[in-house]
């Protein structure tokens, strides 16, 4: 999917359904560098194309993490232990109807476009630093504080940022 249909279709909603349940000001919540920050890091780890990590390409053969932000169950289980995360996360799971369980909120994900915007958002909440606004402090959240990939790839990054500026860039100023 290209990254303006992405954008306007199913990270706006995800992020305005969160915001609504965990209560916290839009303003925060969907700030222009929260939501930068989440394309870039979707786009990166997704290439919007897929709720699913991909292991292989020809058999479309699933690995360990869903949805858009691909969390692998192990993040759930960190996030449901985390004392500013665990109830945000607790609220958009009963909305989203899903059991209190690590695994059912994991596989749940993959096919819930704003369950999986909300837990990326909260999992972006939990570091403690003030979301970056420039490539490399972005780089830094991303790779070695928050999501730390198992297969970095810098490259991509850039790609991937300099996109999500644009488009965020474009729909904030109205063009």
């Amino acid at each position: 999917m290209d990254m303006n249909t992405f954008y306007k279709a199913i990270l706006i909603p995800g992020l305005q359904w969160a915001a609504n349940l965990t209560h916290i000001e839009n303003s925060r919540y969907m700030s222009f560098d929260a939501q930068r920050m989440l394309l870039a890091i979707m786009k990166q780890e997704s290439n919007l194309e897929h709720r699913f990590q991909v292991l292989d390409y020809k058999t479309l053969k699933a690995g360990a993490a869903r949805g858009w932000g691909q969390h692998e169950q192990g993040n759930i289980s960190l996030l449901m232990k985390h004392s500013v995360a665990e109830p945000m996360l607790r609220q958009l799971a009963q909305a989203a109807s899903v059991q209190w369980d690590a695994a059912a909120i994991w596989r749940a994900m993959e096919g819930h476009d704003n369950l999986s915007v909300g837990i990326s958002r909260i999992l972006l909440w939990t570091d403690p630093g003030k979301l970056p606004t420039d490539e490399n402090a972005a780089w830094d959240c991303y790779a070695e504080r928050v999501w730390k990939p198992g297969k970095p790839n810098r490259e991509k990054w850039v790609t991937s940022w300099r996109e999500a500026n644009k488009t965020v860039q474009q729909a904030f100023s109205g063009s």
